[in-house]
């Protein structure tokens, strides 16, 4: 699974799924089903319908905006985790690739209670970009009024918000990924005001290479002064 590993280094993972959907059928589309029962149609037809180009929800209005959900759900999770007696408080780590580690750096700027964060190929990163030049963002302004969603989506901006970001985060980025351009990553790296590191996936495009996330254990080990 994605958190492989975790558990038997001494991690209790919380793992939540901000659209309601099982984690396991997040890339339903992508699999091929001789038999599909009646669970898998439904996360398909979800997936066509109703999640259909989910981040553009609400993109015009930042109290409307679908990932005003999601980090309230990172919110909700932060405020069970600090209401259990069985987790150190002081250890809790933000971790996601992909949309989830752009929303743990969001996250992590708005609720301190994050100790650390590892955002693996993060997005949300330079949401303007190609306003000055550079890869990326052109495609949110279809269908929509652009003044209204450039003021929107600085909200949600993990390159912005990187600079309210004082614990130590670990970051990767794939070299030809044309998802999350590594040149957006890199914008929000280079904001973040603590202790960072970033790891270059030269020949990688949006994932990560075998290693990652023991080498993200290492790392968090060293943060928590985690005794092996």
């Amino acid at each position: 699974g994605r958190f492989a590993g975790f558990p038997s280094a001494g991690y209790a993972v919380l793992a939540i799924e901000i659209h309601g959907l099982e984690p396991s059928r997040e890339n339903i589309g992508a699999v091929h089903w001789t038999e599909p029962d009646s669970s898998i149609l439904f996360f398909r037809e979800v997936q066509d319908g109703v999640l259909n180009d989910i981040h553009e929800l609400g993109k015009e209005n930042p109290y409307h905006y679908i990932h005003r959900r999601s980090l309230l759900a990172v919110m909700r999770a932060m405020d069970y985790l600090h209401a259990r007696k069985d987790i150190d408080k002081d250890r809790i780590a933000l971790f996601g690739g992909s949309q989830g580690g752009g929303l743990s750096l969001i996250a992590a700027a708005i609720d301190k209670r994050a100790r650390a964060v590892i955002a693996t190929v993060p997005g949300f990163c330079d949401q303007t970009a190609w306003l000055y030049g550079r890869c990326g963002g052109a495609d949110r302004l279809k269908g929509g009024d652009r003044e209204q969603i450039i003021e929107a989506m600085s909200y949600y901006d993990a390159a912005l918000a990187a600079q309210l970001i004082d614990v130590p985060v670990y970051i990767g980025v794939g070299f030809i990924d044309a998802t999350c351009h590594p040149t957006k990553v890199y914008a929000a790296f280079n904001n973040l005001a603590g202790p960072r590191t970033i790891e270059n996936f030269i020949n990688i495009a949006h994932g990560s290479p075998p290693g990652w996330r023991e080498r993200s254990i290492e790392w968090l080990d060293k943060q928590f002064m985690m005794g092996r």
